[in-house]
């Protein structure tokens, strides 16, 4: 086994022992002082390797913040090349900002303190361009590159970050839900028809498929053909990992029940998709849910300047239609891919009896009986 790094004077407790050993071995060819049973080294040659070979070895340098953000990039961001570099700009931003709070000098990773967290988060907040909420994504971004080097470098302290309380935090509404509002039904059916009428083919069954499924943008642009299934008595598409698209949590991965307009967007797509993997060409890449973002914001915009009225609201707009139907919080959670809360919800239930009741959720939301078929009664035709 080759030796790491020859010229490096730190040693552990078996490189001490053979520096010993061989010092020793050395030491043997020459008399012992009588008074105090040192070896007389007449050489000098001999004597400066027996004195560096005993000399104690510098103590390894302490890890550093630059440190953890090297291992953080190499361990942590992965993924495609958009999703890399958009990932690294974030972390590289929120370090930044760390260190011009300590004044652009960062203690080693074992002496940074509370107090100094506490800087950087006061910092943070002074900014007029970050509000509460961006300010907990900052320093979630920040924790994690310590979580990761506290457990890899194996340094025996506590993550600063933890637990560090951020004012306003509350009052800024963090939750998503919170943040943007539904369409009311009359700007609703003025952006689908601005949707409907400029927008290309694959936009207008994008639409259809976000307001039919509440589903997140991505989730949609994201969808292989395969990840459609239209025959089964509970037709759905499932939301998963692959390498085109990774989904937010483990709560994202589901199966989403289609009924009604939106299951004749999927159809339509799938017919318009044959022989090819993405069922939207156009939008299932890297760049996809940025650009049909975009394309589909100018044609809200042509409905309303309500800056609260996005693309997203469609999600908001499923999530009352489920609170208006007296859907439980489960099922609604398992429609739009939120956070289960507790044990039993989370790990209790198959898939197949989970998808029979989130489609009965979904349509009791639209106004679907039991004796009408999943293609029938959609909430809105297309145009």
């Amino acid at each position: 086994m080759g030796i790491d790094d020859p010229f490096s004077a730190a040693a552990d407790d078996d490189e001490a022992e053979r520096r010993e050993i061989m010092a020793d071995t050395i030491a043997a060819k020459y008399e012992q002082d009588s008074d105090n049973g040192r070896p007389i080294i007449t050489n000098a040659a001999d004597a400066f390797i027996v004195r560096t070979l005993m000399s104690k070895a510098p103590s390894k340098p302490a890890h550093t913040i630059d440190d953890a953000i090297k291992l953080y990039k190499r361990e942590r961001i992965k993924g495609g090349e958009l999703e890399v570099k958009k990932n690294t700009q974030r972390m590289d931003r929120a370090i930044k900002r760390m260190k011009e709070a300590l004044g652009g000098t960062v203690p080693p990773l074992l002496k940074f303190s509370r107090e100094d967290a506490r800087k950087v988060r006061d910092h943070l907040l002074g900014l007029d361009t970050l509000t509460p909420a961006s300010v907990k994504r900052e320093l979630n971004i920040i924790k994690a590159v310590f979580n990761l080097a506290i457990t890899e470098f194996e340094l025996s302290c506590n993550n600063p970050f933890n637990k560090l309380d951020i004012p306003g935090l509350d009052e800024d509404g963090e939750d998503e839900f919170e943040k943007r509002f539904p369409f009311p039904p009359d700007l609703l059916d003025k952006a689908r028809a601005m949707v409907m009428s400029k927008s290309n083919h694959e936009l207008r069954l994008i639409w259809r498929l976000l307001e039919g499924t509440g589903a997140r943008l991505a989730e949609i642009t994201g969808l292989r053909v395969e990840d459609l299934t239209l025959t089964a008595p509970t037709p759905n598409i499932r939301v998963t990992w692959h390498q085109e698209r990774r989904v937010k949590t483990k709560a994202s991965k589901r199966f989403i029940p289609l009924v009604g307009d939106a299951l004749k967007a999927a159809q339509e797509a799938v017919q318009a998709a044959e022989g090819k993997a993405m069922l939207f060409a156009q939008y299932g890449n890297e760049n996809g849910p940025t650009n049909a973002s975009q394309s589909l914001m100018k044609r809200v915009r042509e409905a309303t300047s309500d800056e609260r009225l996005v693309v997203h609201s469609l999600r908001h707009n499923m999530k009352d239609r489920l609170v208006l139907a007296e859907v439980d919080e489960l099922t609604q959670n398992l429609i739009l891919g939120h956070r289960l809360k507790g044990t039993g919800s989370r790990v209790y239930g198959g898939s197949p009896a989970r998808l029979q009741a989130t489609t009965a959720g979904i349509r009791r939301a639209f106004g679907l009986t039991g004796s009408q078929s999943f293609g029938s009664g959609a909430p809105h035709q297309a145009e």
